[in-house]
């Protein structure tokens, strides 16, 4: 028993013991693409797309075919596996001019999300609201806009994404039971990725090289923020990225490079003009050089700050691997 989808009848797949998600991103008309099913059920979703005459046509964007009897084997050959959620998968198809990214149209994704190795891009949306309590990636390597947008993760652990590198605006935003992150390769962040993690505790993110716009805004129990690695390219700190922080008083930055400020990223921290003071970490050899910055030596300046080398004090070692973060 088995599904098979052909477009203008040639066989593009056949399914018999696994699910499959196949994108056309919009490409193909929907009198196009066949299925026939014996054995699974399918879902199929259709986006009214303009045509060049200005009509309208009516265009696949994408297949979900289900059968209940796929394995957990499935996730050593590069495929998503629900695990709250027995056997089933979603698969990720290759084909001439499918996608290989997608989410299975009609299920609900919950619990924990272990992504295969062939996964290296986790869509945008890709699992906006759904009730995920973890997520792991060997091989992803950037993860698009809102994708855990509402999630219900309460850490990401260094061993999660090792090669983790890209993450897109508003990721994590509003999950408000994640606690601790710890990403060791990340380098580039968007904007909103924690924005409304109201119970995120502390984030260790050694390579990254800039802070999105709002990046922890409305975090109200964020203490620590641990961008420690030396840096290449030209860092920034930049506006409003922990509005509203007011527990947030401890500040990592290890670089070998001077990070631009917008002063306003502290806004509404113990580090603001009005707060109770914050302590900001740099390595022993840059000190002097934030203390006669632009912008940094007026935050520095502002009642009750101090700037200190990271050498020698607690922070030396400690969150220095992330092991602290999800001890």
């Amino acid at each position: 028993m088995a599904t098979t989808v052909s477009y203008k009848d040639q066989i593009l797949t056949t399914i018999t013991n696994n699910t499959k998600t196949l994108k056309t991103a919009g490409t193909w008309l929907e009198d196009d693409i066949k299925i026939t099913d014996e054995s699974s059920t399918t879902a199929v979703a259709v986006e009214d797309i303009p045509d060049e005459h200005g009509g309208i046509e009516k265009r696949i964007t994408a297949i979900d075919i289900s059968d209940t009897n796929a394995t957990a084997s499935d996730v050593a050959q590069g495929k998503v596996f629900y695990s709250n959620t027995g056997t089933r998968t979603v698969g990720t198809m290759v084909g001439a001019e499918w996608t290989t990214e997608g989410i299975a149209t009609g299920t609900e994704p919950s619990g924990n999300i272990a992504f295969g190795n062939s996964v290296t891009t986790v869509k945008k949306y890709a699992f906006y609201e759904k009730p995920i309590t973890g997520v792991s990636g060997q091989s992803v390597i950037s993860i698009g806009d809102n994708a855990f947008y509402g999630s219900s993760i309460t850490e990401v652990r260094k061993t999660d994404f090792p090669s983790l590198t890209s993450l897109d605006g508003s990721v994590f935003a509003n999950s408000k039971q994640l606690q601790k992150v710890c990403i060791p390769v990340l380098s580039a962040i968007g904007s909103y990725v924690f924005d409304g993690c109201e119970n995120l505790d502390v984030v260790v993110v050694p390579k990254a090289h800039t802070t999105g716009r709002y990046l922890c805004r409305n975090c109200y129990k964020l203490k620590a923020f641990d961008m420690r690695g030396d840096h290449t390219a030209t860092t920034r700190i930049n506006d409003h990225t922990f509005l509203n922080d007011s527990l947030f008083d401890t500040f990592i930055y290890g670089g070998n490079r001077l990070p631009l400020l917008d002063l306003s990223a502290f806004d509404g921290t113990p580090f603001a003009s009005n707060g109770t003071g914050g302590k900001l970490y740099v390595r022993q050899d840059m000190v002097e050089t934030f203390q006669n910055a632009t912008n940094w030596s007026t935050l520095i300046a502002y009642p009750n700050n101090q700037i200190l080398p990271i050498e020698g004090s607690y922070y030396e070692t400690h969150y220095a691997d992330g092991s602290e973060v999800t001890a």
